[in-house]
């Protein structure tokens, strides 16, 4: 709370927006925790459909309060958002935020069998798909094999899976998420329009 209140103020947010901000991230944590307790059954690894459908329907009821909260303070601080679009965005990043480490997190703390790949392999596999991804993600020139090079990712997600299990899958994606949000960000890559804006491409 108060890091972020820091970080807020020193990029000259208005105190009660920023303050209303920072409670909507414990507001956030406090919701899932409370819904976790209500409705999680243990254990909770995701392996099974049950925890799967658990964690979809989490992960909405979630983030509306803090997202509620978080529009509260943009509404006192004279966004030009309508309420409703601030409480939305807030909560849409919220959501995308625990999506993609929650399998990530999960994956790494659950007791699995010992995976076939080795460290070595591992040491490979992941660096050649940060490099591949940024190749395909990274460049502005548009050509027709755009988003026919993007499913060629999904060679090394499936390589994670079969040597790696369910952590190496969510690291997996977990670093083609990043660095595709980070290139159309930048209006780079096959799914960035540079006709919209930065926040309409995220």
């Amino acid at each position: 709370f108060l890091g972020q209140l820091f970080v807020v103020l020193k990029h000259g947010v208005p105190p009660f927006t920023a303050f209303f901000w920072s409670l909507a991230n414990v507001v956030l944590l406090l919701t899932a925790a409370l819904l976790s307790r209500r409705f999680v059954i243990s254990p909770f690894h995701l392996r099974h459909q049950r925890d799967v459908l658990t964690l979809a329907a989490l992960v909405p009821l979630s983030v509306i309060p803090g997202g509620i909260v978080a529009a509260i303070g943009s509404y006192a601080g004279r966004s030009p958002d309508p309420f409703i679009v601030s409480a939305i965005s807030w909560a849409a990043s919220d959501a995308i935020g625990i999506i993609l480490l929650a399998p990530v997190m999960l994956s790494w703390v659950t007791r699995a069998p010992k995976p076939a790949g080795s460290f070595a392999e591992a040491i490979s596999l992941f660096p050649l798909l940060t490099v591949c991804t940024f190749a395909t993600l990274s460049h502005a020139a548009r050509s027709a094999l755009d988003r026919s090079l993007l499913s060629f990712l999904f060679f090394f997600v499936a390589w994670a899976a079969v040597r790696f299990g369910a952590a190496g899958t969510a690291v997996s994606l977990l670093i083609i998420d990043v660095i595709q949000v980070w290139a159309t960000r930048f209006g780079l890559g096959p799914i960035a329009s540079p006709w919209l804006t930065v926040e309409e491409r995220i």
